[in-house]
């Protein structure tokens, strides 16, 4: 009797297995996607947003964001206002933009000349660029150029977002430039005329 009870249970496991135990439990349609290709987004300008007639007061706004990792967080900004439900509530993004210049000088020496415009970094020197790289906390990204030379190390202070500062610093056999950012950041980088950083 033991026997045919134990035959029995393991009759109804086999029947609740699934066919393929590696596919996931949940639809394939509800998983995130994960791609290293860069998403287009257009850059947020505006939006209305019109509330029911009877909406009275205003508690809070929520931006919901994805982070350059993927994640997804919200930012909750408190109003406790009155509101007019007849028109409606705009949220908006300006870029106060300045006419196009040049490059704006914002460090230089004998061998290399640092000039910033907008997010972007152009560096003007006849050595090689050997290597590239970011590093964080805080965020920075990090060049190596060919020179043997001998300085000292020295900052240029820049403090226009998302640019804080500029180190040059001699190592054996080559010279560093660390650009020091305002916050969290990719860059992509240009080689073909000097070098141009284009932070996004």
């Amino acid at each position: 009797m033991k026997k045919v009870l134990l035959l029995l249970c393991a009759s109804f496991i086999a029947l609740d297995a699934r066919e393929n135990p590696f596919r996931p439990m949940v639809d394939e349609h509800v998983l995130p996607i994960s791609t290293n290709i860069p998403q287009k987004v257009e850059p947020f300008t505006h939006a209305k947003i019109s509330l029911p007639d009877t909406a009275r007061i205003v508690t809070n706004v929520i931006v919901e964001y994805q982070n350059l990792d993927g994640s997804i967080e919200k930012a909750v900004q408190p109003i406790n206002q009155g509101v007019d439900w007849h028109v409606p509530i705009t949220l908006s993004h300006h870029l106060h933009k300045e006419p196009a210049r040049g490059f704006e000088t914002v460090g230089k020496n004998e061998f290399i000349h640092f000039g910033i415009m907008d997010k972007r970094l152009k560096i003007t020197t006849k050595d090689g660029l050997i290597r590239h790289f970011m590093m964080s906390k805080p965020y920075r990204v990090v060049l190596d150029f060919a020179r043997m030379s001998s300085f000292q190390t020295h900052a240029y202070s820049v403090n226009k977002a998302p640019f804080k500062t500029i180190r040059l610093g001699n190592h054996k056999d080559y010279y560093r430039v660390v650009v020091e950012l305002d916050g969290q950041y990719e860059y992509k980088i240009d080689t073909d005329n000097g070098v141009l950083i284009e932070i996004r």
